[in-house]
């Protein structure tokens, strides 16, 4: 049991390689250090219920929250396929908290909602208006990944407002000759899954993306950097979608 989704997804895919055939990886659910939110109780199609007798659910949606609202819905209000930020208000004294988080509904149980975690609530990026998200950049790596059939073991996608693009460090083992045809799949995709990032590339206000890779050991270098700067090992989460300007890390030493 682990997280198969996210920025977990490629390496819970790495992982997948590594175990015999008749084991199966089962989604962990919403978790984080604040609460636990749900847990999976369809492991075929990964549905994953919320704990209504231990968590008081209040959601916005992700639109909504990001243009100020915050009028709040209940689980009966929630919509399919729909993105909201979470509040919850627990036993522990958390009184309608916001968790910087973003769930999808992914279906039902009988007439209960069932929730899938998204990315943070501020895993988002703009340039010139295009608002990429860190769901969306998850889902074109791995796409661009398994149709590649290369392994993907650590990225972050940096948005660059001096070079008006995006920059993906790689860590892979995928062949210095195909990081071009690469580059290309990956800004596609992101084309494909966000209109507004086709339009800026499709108008030029956006250059193409670019593929930066990386040596072998730069996801341990990257962890403890940040666990140095203060953040607790086992809490870190690498953020795989990050601004420039607030990117701390240098990755130049490790470029191929």
């Amino acid at each position: 049991m682990t997280w198969l989704g996210a920025s977990s997804a490629n390496a819970a895919a790495h992982i997948r390689t590594l175990l015999p055939t008749n084991v199966r990886m089962v989604d962990a659910g919403y978790v984080a250090s604040e609460v636990r939110g749900t847990v999976v109780v369809d492991v075929d199609r990964n549905l994953a219920l919320p704990l209504l007798e231990d968590v008081f659910f209040e959601f916005v949606p992700t639109e909504a929250w990001d243009a100020g609202e915050r009028a709040t819905l209940m689980l009966d209000e929630l919509q399919q396929g729909a993105t909201y930020r979470v509040l919850v208000t627990t036993f522990g004294g958390l009184m309608r908290y916001d968790m910087n988080d973003i769930v999808r509904v992914t279906g039902t149980i009988g007439r209960t909602p069932t929730l899938a975690f998204v990315r943070k609530g501020r895993g988002v990026t703009n340039i010139t208006g295009e608002k990429v998200t860190e769901d969306q950049v998850n889902l074109a790596v791995a796409d661009v990944a398994r149709a590649a059939e290369i392994e993907v073991r650590f990225y972050v996608v940096v948005a660059d407002g001096n070079a008006v693009s995006y920059c993906a460090y790689l860590e892979s083992n995928a062949k210095p000759e195909r990081v071009a045809a690469l580059a290309a799949a990956l800004d596609a995709r992101l084309a494909a899954l966000n209109i507004e990032y086709a339009s800026k590339r499709a108008s030029g206000r956006l250059r193409p993306l670019r593929i930066v890779t990386l040596h072998s050991g730069t996801n341990r270098t990257y962890r403890e950097h940040y666990v140095r700067k203060g953040q607790r090992e086992a809490q870190f989460k690498v953020l795989t979608l990050r601004d420039a300007a607030e990117l701390d890390f240098d990755f130049s030493p490790h470029t191929s």
